[in-house]
């Protein structure tokens, strides 16, 4: 494990169980519901994800990396539920998807970044 400075323990992914109830996924360690920064790194020690827990369930930022280290996704659970805005990323760092949650449900729009098959052709 590691310690941040700001007290949050950072613990692998492979040392959590994870339980599901009522679609609800609640990160446990040893049997408790545990406040950490959970994470997952690719071979190359790059992250893979990482993510907030608190009480057992996703809080705070959310992120999903490619094997660059550039971010893939990025988002806010709060009670382990979306809330917010999310965001997708080409490997290059482009913007190609947003979308905004409200306890979890997906609230207005989805803008997606897409390329016409002219743009494609010059």
């Amino acid at each position: 494990m590691v310690k941040l400075v700001s007290s949050q323990t950072m613990i692998h992914y492979s040392k959590i169980e994870k339980t599901k109830v009522e679609g609800q996924t609640t990160y446990l360690l040893k049997g408790e519901k545990t406040e950490c920064t959970l994470y997952q790194n690719y071979p190359n020690g790059n992250f893979k994800i990482k993510f907030n827990v608190k009480d057992g369930l996703r809080n705070g930022v959310s992120e999903k990396y490619y094997e660059n280290g550039q971010v893939k996704r990025k988002g806010k659970y709060k009670d382990g539920k979306k809330e917010g805005h999310f965001k997708g990323y080409y490997e290059n760092g482009k913007l190609y998807v947003k979308s905004t949650f409200k306890s979890g449900k997906k609230e207005g729009y989805v803008w997606r970044h897409t390329v016409s098959w002219m743009q494609d052709q010059m």
